[in-house]
């Protein structure tokens, strides 16, 4: 695929994200697309996550080890100023999974907080740190 042919299926009238307006709109991948909603295609002989390829090309490289967030949480949406690098945990924790709903948990079903007291070596070191 061409860089002319990638623009050709992006639509930059997506909706703003609600409660986010200063954000803009979304830049919507009109292309394939996998089962969560990332826009996908292929160039360089190999498949590509839309939104890294256009934050790369307009913004700057990913690290190696470090992911992108979509601040919008809209995953087909690749317009670069909705994307953050982070650490895969900072995103999974910003996430809405059940690791992130878990890690944002302060205290079990009965009510005892979860701390180093109450957990002991159970109690992962990341979040140790988050929640004390």
């Amino acid at each position: 695929m061409t860089e002319a042919q990638m623009w050709e299926r992006i639509n930059k009238n997506g909706p703003t994200p609600e409660g986010k307006a200063e954000l803009g709109p979304c830049w919507l991948w009109t292309g394939i697309h996998t089962a969560k909603g990332y826009g996908l295609f292929w160039a360089n002989k190999r498949q590509n996550r839309a939104h890294r390829f256009v934050y790369e090309l307009l913004r700057k490289s990913v690290p190696q080890g470090n992911t992108l967030d979509h601040l919008c949480r809209n995953p087909i949406c690749v317009n670069p100023e909705h994307l953050e690098i982070v650490t895969k945990l900072e995103n999974t924790l910003r996430g809405e999974g059940p690791t992130a709903i878990n890690a944002k948990k302060k205290y079990c079903i009965h009510g005892h907080p979860f701390d180093e007291k109450n957990t002991g070596d159970l109690l992962p070191k990341w979040k140790a740190t988050t929640i004390l």
